[in-house]
């Protein structure tokens, strides 16, 4: 699906984050503290940017689909609403979250039969 190939995508910049890290800090065998202390500052800095940086475009992608239905709801006359307190309960959260698991078109039963 569209969301798991874009957390695979994330995940492996992760994993370039971490080789990239080792190929341009990791030059030693041996080093000191100082040494690692400043290797897992700039790890952690990078790890940052690349979460900021992804969160930003979910969030980005997910406000773009959400104006879509928004739109086409309107234009065939039909007005939404939303709760968006919804976005802390943790059992309609685990059922999205089951949705990447399920096959094509059960979408109804990870919901409980509710859309």
């Amino acid at each position: 699906t569209f969301f798991k190939g874009k957390r695979e995508r994330f995940q492996k910049e992760i994993g370039n984050i971490k080789d990239d890290v080792c190929e341009e800090r990791v030059t030693e065998d041996v080093f000191s503290k100082k040494d690692v202390e400043a290797l897992l500052e700039y790890f952690s800095e990078q790890l940052k940017t690349a979460v900021k940086n992804e969160h930003e475009h979910v969030v980005n992608v997910s406000g773009a689909v959400l104006t879509q239905f928004y739109a086409s709801a309107q234009s065939q006359h039909v007005q939404l609403e939303s709760d968006v307190s919804v976005a802390e309960d943790q059992k309609k959260l685990a059922a999205v979250e089951a949705v990447g698991s399920l096959p094509a078109g059960s979408l109804q039963d990870a919901s409980g039969g509710q859309q």
